[in-house]
């Protein structure tokens, strides 16, 4: 092999600088990627993390958050009922009012309650996570959802109240199905 590499005859002699060169260079750039791997994989789990992890005025463990949404929101209104509803205050206190069970029988405040949580989430957890909002959402979000509960579900916490507006339209399968999905949640 060494006489094939010392062969001055050898059409490819005139390459072996220019190999010798591109494999420096490869070793060199796959020792990067081995770096630039070691660091991603540092990276990404704090990412995972901090992305679900509560801010530091997160009083309380926010709910989990699952692949499904309609799950992810009925732990959320777990979660509000037991954190910002006492059994303490008067009946007709509005602001303390919880979610009745039945809130998936009511589409308007269900759709309420996604964008509540979702408010909420967005105020409490993760790197996003900001203190200004979070008490925006204690002064404005909270108390004007609380004072709509009572008209998107006058139902009490033992008897639900059918909802007698007109049929809803008629939505894409992929809404259908999502719908679908939040009742079965709440049988």
């Amino acid at each position: 092999m060494t006489d094939h590499i010392t062969d001055t005859n050898d059409p490819t002699h005139d390459l072996i600088p220019t190999v010798v060169e591109l494999t420096a260079q490869v070793e060199g750039l796959t020792q990067h990627v081995i770096t630039l791997d070691a660091t991603v994989a540092e990276l990404v789990p704090q990412t995972k993390t901090a992305a679900q992890a509560p801010a530091e005025w997160a009083w309380f463990p926010p709910p989990e958050s699952t692949e499904r949404p309609p799950a992810t929101l009925a732990l959320w209104v777990e979660f509000y009922n037991a954190t910002y509803v006492t059994t303490t205050s008067s009946s007709g206190d509005d602001h303390n009012r919880a979610i009745p069970g039945c809130w998936l029988h009511h589409p308007g405040l269900a759709a309420e309650i996604a964008t509540l949580a979702a408010s909420w989430r967005a105020s409490f957890v993760g790197p996003g996570a900001d203190p200004v909002g979070a008490q925006n959402w204690h002064d404005r979000w909270r108390p004007g959802f609380a004072e709509r509960l009572r008209a998107w579900a006058p139902c009490s916490s033992d008897q639900h109240l059918v909802d007698l507006r007109l049929p809803r339209p008629r939505a894409s399968l992929h809404r259908q199905c999502a719908w679908s999905s939040l009742m079965r949640l709440g049988q």
